[in-house]
């Protein structure tokens, strides 16, 4: 019996039974079933591959740009949760994002996977060729292998656009605690920081969710439910407890926030008031919004199919068109961008939660594995498709940020880049300095060429206060082939084409 029982178990248990028979019963059981408990370890680590390695394939699939590492340290530190790693690469895709190409300059530290590095390889090889028009039309055409990097990037929003709301998300997870952090974050950004409205769409979604609040406070609550009811009498009763519940998280976040004093007791009239006004106003104002953002959309499409052929300069970086122009409003794009991130986010959860039934299916359940399978190709289909909305909708906030500070200043030799991702920064660095260069070779037989000024900023509002912008830019321009001067930190001076 030895393999698979220890020669020292054995002669133990003749020794203890001190009989042959006996001992020989009990180590052919115990050996028979060491047998089995070794061919199922052996199965259950095969398993444990193939599912771990189908985990990744799914992994990539909806983050292309994450490395093979990165993906399988997630998926690990979860616990081989597909659903939990999910959440926590969605929620961390800002920073990857904002973080990438941050290296210094000249410095490449990437450790991604095998895929990047090659593809990054490749393109250090090939030989750049820098073609400068002086008619006034846009020289850079994107190649393929761009036109794919930016469908892989999933889309984000700058580091601190993304992190204005975590006082709201604290006070939200401190009354709601079963309520998860991404859920909430995702309620306060489709509400545009509105904490009654994003408390009553979590209550909408879960009706009766858990709330930690103390007798006194419970007491005050029905007060003004009774005074809302009052005054909101077409209203069910449903409504009436999310909005009354909203206005009391508000008033405490107001509180730790020093917009009002604290009070021994809550102010119910005061309260009343403000649920009243959100009640009467709030959706109406979101109604004329969505109204608003259509008509823009109309008026653009008017303007695109009037244009017989492409303009000679990008128009938001035109200084002399407010009445052909139509001004977007950065804030307004930046919520509705960070509104189908969060959709899209949740359709990824849903992708992920359908691949996890698919994979549990037993044998006899093909036509359920199928199903699975197929709803989570949908989702995923669907979560680019929002992705790639969303990434339109942060192009409109950036190009209208770079715009406004050209207005201010009446000066449209600027390029201000506050507010931006990285992603965003360099598309608008290539078409600026392109718009700028071509100009200034028409006007060059009557004027000296004067320098296009890039303001990065040095990372006041970056994650630990560390310059992003201006290290990835400087990169992007020695790249690109322009002869650059750095005056100051946070500016960048771009004054030609540098020699061959």
């Amino acid at each position: 019996f030895c393999p698979p029982l220890e020669e020292s178990l054995a002669r133990a248990i003749l020794s203890d039974v001190n009989d042959y028979e006996a001992a020989h019963a009990i180590l052919a059981e115990l050996a028979a079933e060491a047998r089995i408990a070794t061919q199922e370890d052996i199965q259950q680590s095969d398993d444990n591959e193939a599912t771990g390695s189908d985990d990744i394939d799914f992994l990539q699939a909806c983050f292309p740009t994450l490395s093979l590492e990165k993906l399988s340290e997630t998926l690990s530190t979860q616990n081989n949760d597909l659903e939990k790693t999910t959440d926590v690469l969605l929620n961390a895709t800002y920073l990857a994002n904002d973080f990438q190409d941050s290296d210094s300059v000249g410095e490449d530290n990437d450790k991604g996977g095998m895929d990047q590095r090659s593809r990054r390889n490749k393109q250090k090889k090939k030989k750049k060729t820098t073609t400068i028009f002086a008619s006034g039309h846009l020289p850079y055409q994107r190649t393929d292998d761009e036109e794919d990097d930016e469908c892989d990037q999933l889309a984000t929003v700058p580091f601190n656009y993304w992190h204005q709301y975590d006082s709201h998300v604290a006070e939200i997870t401190r009354f709601l605690p079963t309520v998860a952090r991404s859920r909430a974050l995702g309620a306060i950004q489709r509400c545009r920081g509105n904490l009654i409205a994003a408390v009553r769409d979590l209550m909408i979604q879960e009706p009766k969710p858990r709330r930690a609040m103390d007798m006194s406070q419970l007491r005050e609550l029905e007060k003004l439910q009774e005074g809302l009811s009052a005054v909101l009498t077409d209203r069910s009763d449903d409504v009436i407890k999310q909005i009354a519940f909203g206005v009391m998280i508000n008033y405490y976040w107001q509180q730790k926030q020093g917009v009002i004093e604290p009070a021994q007791q809550l102010p119910i009239d005061w309260m009343v008031s403000e649920g009243v006004e959100f009640a009467l106003n709030f959706d109406k104002q979101q109604e004329e919004l969505e109204e608003r953002l259509k008509l823009q959309e109309a008026q653009r499409a008017l303007m695109a199919s009037k244009a017989n052929e492409m303009p000679a300069v990008p128009e938001y970086l035109l200084v002399d068109n407010f009445g052909t122009y139509v001004d977007d409003d950065p804030e307004v794009c930046r919520s509705m961008a960070m509104q189908l991130i969060m959709e899209r986010n949740l359709l990824f959860m849903k992708a992920a939660e359908a691949y996890r039934r698919k994979k549990n299916a037993g044998p006899g359940e093909a036509g359920i594995a199928f199903y699975y399978s197929d709803e989570a190709s949908n989702f995923k289909l669907k979560a680019r498709k929002l992705d790639s909305k969303a990434r339109a909708w942060n192009m409109r906030a950036a190009r209208a940020l770079v715009r406004s500070h050209r207005i201010n200043t009446k000066d449209d030799h600027l390029l201000d880049l506050h507010g931006l991702t990285i992603e965003e920064a360099k598309i608008l660095v290539r078409e600026g300095v392109t718009q700028w260069w071509s100009r200034s070779q028409i006007q060059l037989a009557r004027r000296a060429i004067r320098p296009l000024k890039i303001i990065t900023g040095v990372g006041k509002h970056s994650a630990y206060g560390e310059a992003r912008l201006m290290p990835s830019v400087i990169k992007f321009l020695k790249n690109e082939g322009w002869r650059i001067e750095i005056p100051r930190p946070g500016c960048i001076l771009v004054k030609g084409v540098q020699n061959k």
